[in-house]
């Protein structure tokens, strides 16, 4: 580097002149200022700092720079704090309980883990989300194809009734709704000869809303109001004893007995005797008996077979029923033909009840 200085003249003032006195040779030499340095001595000093191998000493030259990068760069752990990293992340990998705000770790599952699981619930067909067996479940489009079907069905709930049905079908109402075409409305409560509610309705005992009321009161009065029918206490029981052979007499005690289990008391209508062969010389008297005890107190109330007649019957009686239960008839022979006993005898006691 080459310096040129080139010295021009100053006038300058000294300190204790007179401005007005001052000239231009006054002051020739700029050197004689307080610090300047002589002539040559700067250029020298420019061209021995650039000369120098490293006029810096304290600045990096580009070949240390260079050098100390290389060496960063291939040092294992050049800022010293991998050592530390590698440290804290195995305690944070071998650290169970609230990691990332899990109380507990060890339930964490890999990702193998959990494809593995996602996998065996894709292949499970048992008991999925609480569905007993998943083969059952239907695909979307599964569903949809039935729903469709279903919509375009004509009846599709074959179990119930269609609107269609009800043509031509008159309901009974309270109150007329509109709803139906062939609604019949009848009001809240029964009336006429009905009484309380529809739920509960009651029938008026005298009819006395109807123009057959009358006949029904007849009807009800009369004691026989169906002449066509049996009375119930006119149904008739019979009882038959039968003696093969020649007639003998008898007594209570070795007669045959028959019990009333007919669940009523029935009442005495008749006893009818027939024999096969007439008696002769005297009549045939039978007499009846109610738990021993004879029912014709009056004894010519007895039925009798004529002399040479073969049946009589009587319908007279002292005592005229016998109750329900353990309560027994038997017959008696009292008489028997003097000449020809009579034979094959039957009698038949008619009741009632």
């Amino acid at each position: 580097m080459a310096v040129s200085v080139t010295h021009a003249k100053v006038s300058t003032v000294p300190p204790s002149a007179d401005p007005d006195d001052v000239t231009t040779d006054d002051w020739n030499d700029p050197h004689t200022v307080t610090g300047a340095e002589e002539a040559g001595t700067a250029a020298a000093a420019v061209t021995a700092h650039e000369g120098a191998g490293d006029p810096h000493p304290t600045y990096e030259t580009s070949a240390e720079a260079a050098s100390k990068v290389s060496t960063h760069a291939g040092a294992s752990d050049p800022h010293g704090d991998r050592a530390f990293a590698t440290s804290a992340v195995g305690t944070h990998e071998a650290d169970t309980t609230s990691v990332h705000g899990i109380t507990n770790t060890a339930s964490l599952e890999t990702t193998t883990g959990s494809q593995a699981k996602v996998d065996a619930h894709e292949a499970d067909t048992t008991s999925v989300h609480g569905i007993t067996n998943t083969a059952n479940l239907e695909t979307t489009t599964g569903s949809q194809s039935k729903v469709d079907t279903h919509a375009a069905a004509s009846d599709p709930h074959t179990g119930y009734l269609k609107e269609s049905d009800f043509t031509g079908v008159d309901f009974l109402v309270g109150t007329a709704t509109g709803i139906t075409a062939s609604e019949i409305a009848v009001g809240t409560t029964p009336g006429g000869e009905l009484g309380g509610t529809w739920a509960s309705p009651t029938v008026d005992a005298t009819h006395s809303g109807s123009t057959h009321g009358a006949a029904v009161t007849t009807h009800e009065a009369a004691s026989d109001p169906h002449t066509g029918y049996q009375l119930e206490s006119e149904l008739r029981f019979h009882v038959t004893f039968a003696k093969q052979g020649v007639v003998v007499t008898t007594t209570d005690s070795t007669a045959l007995r028959w019990y009333n289990r007919t669940g009523r008391t029935l009442t005495f209508v008749m006893v009818e005797l027939a024999a096969v062969t007439a008696p002769t010389g005297a009549a045939i008297l039978v007499d009846v008996n109610v738990d021993g005890t004879t029912i014709f107190s009056t004894q010519s109330n007895r039925p009798t077979i004529a002399i040479s007649g073969n049946e009589g019957n009587t319908t007279t009686f002292n005592t005229t029923t016998i109750a329900d239960g353990a309560h027994y008839i038997t017959v008696n022979v009292d008489q028997i033909g003097s000449t020809v006993a009579g034979s094959d005898l039957t009698v038949t006691v008619w009741m009632k009840g």
